[in-house]
This record gives C-alpha cells, sequence and structure tokens, in this order.
C-alpha cells in the first residue's frame, strides 16, 4: 500500500484526528474502539461513537480529461447504515447536492474534489456542519482513498472529531479519463466516522 500525503499544490493543511483516520484506515470499526491504545502506547486512540457507511457522487461539466480545463461540479452522498454507541439516536444521514466550480483541473485533480465545509442531515431532521481538512491518500492496485480530517462545528454532535473517506475505482481515472467521453462523474464508497477525543 502507498500512503502519502495530499495536495501539497493547495497549500499546508493541518491534520486532526489522526487516531480515527488510523481506525479508518485499518478498518477499525466501533467494537472495541475505546480500548484502543496508540501505537506509541502513550494515550489512548479518539473513542468511536458513530460510524456511518455510504456512497457519493461528484458530477462535473464538462467532463474531466487529461488536458487541463475549468467549470462546474455538484456532490452529493447518502449514508445508508449508521452504527452507535451510546444510543445518539441516528441510522442514516445525507448530503444534499452542493454546487461548486472548478478551475485548471484533470482527471487526478478529481480526487480532491469533495467540499470541506458540509452539512450533513440525519434521519431525525437535525444537522451537523462539518470542517474538513485533506489528510492522507492511499492508493492500492485497484482503489485510491481518500481522507479528510476535522470536527463538527455546528449543530448536533458539536465538539467531535469526524474523519470522511472516499474510496474511488482507480479504472474510473485510467480508463474513463482517457474514453472520449471524458471522466463525467465520480462514484465513491464513502465512511463518515465521528469520535470524542477525550
Amino acid at each position: 500500500m502507498n500512503k502519502r500525503h495530499m495536495w501539497n499544490v493547495r497549500g499546508p493543511r493541518r491534520a486532526v484526528t489522526g487516531g480515527v483516520l488510523g481506525l479508518v484506515m485499518m478498518g477499525g470499526g466501533l467494537a472495541g474502539a475505546a480500548e484502543r491504545t496508540s501505537p506509541l502506547g502513550e494515550q489512548p486512540l479518539p473513542k468511536v461513537q458513530l460510524t456511518c457507511v455510504g456512497s457519493a457522487r461528484t458530477v462535473f461539466s464538462p467532463a474531466l480529461s487529461p488536458s487541463s480545463q475549468s467549470g462546474s461540479m455538484i456532490f452529493s452522498s447518502r449514508y445508508g447504515g449508521c452504527l452507535s454507541l451510546g444510543g445518539l439516536g441516528v441510522s442514516s444521514a445525507s448530503v444534499s447536492n452542493t454546487a461548486d466550480s472548478f478551475k485548471n483541473y484533470t482527471c487526478t485533480d478529481a480526487l480532491g474534489s469533495p467540499p470541506e465545509k458540509v452539512t450533513v442531515t440525519w434521519n431525525n431532521g437535525e444537522t451537523s456542519e462539518l470542517s474538513l481538512q485533506p489528510a492522507e491518500v492511499h492508493e492500492e492496485s485497484t482503489t485510491t482513498t481518500v481522507s479528510y480530517t476535522g470536527e463538527v462545528v455546528k449543530g448536533k454532535f458539536k465538539g467531535f472529531s469526524v474523519v470522511r473517506s472516499f474510496t474511488y475505482l482507480n479504472s474510473d481515472f485510467n480508463g474513463r479519463c482517457l474514453s472520449t467521453s471524458g471522466l463525467t462523474e465520480t462514484n465513491a464508497l464513502s465512511f463518515l466516522v465521528l469520535a470524542r477525543v477525550n
């Protein structure tokens, strides 16, 4: 597995909740999360309270290609299966359509396209505003996972740490990008993890 920090070209970013990111990347779930310790054995990792799995979609206009271009994109995601500790009262969530523009993008820039400020709407109607920063890219032979870390800054679960990850098929970038139609959209498996850090 090739692991690297991401988007130096977009300026320095401060990564947060590295312990939660580690749980996501290692496939750690809720079971026993509160008992795990850091690799150095000094402090416990953040206590995962909620894990949601779902899908994310980004549509580009015009379609991306190996040549840089500018245009607009629309993001949306849904999380249909949320597991929680302590009866947090939510079971699913969605991030409604969010429009943004892009400038001088090629297909590889699609990996960094999800917005860094999003509002999550839970199944009970409550909302959480997330402030996220790019953290890491994990490259495998067939997939690439992009992770963001941050916190809930407003609404339900305010103060919780957050990891949001997106796993893409490499064929989207290696195959569809070079096709005549270009990369019109990306679809990703997405995880949303909320944790307490104290």
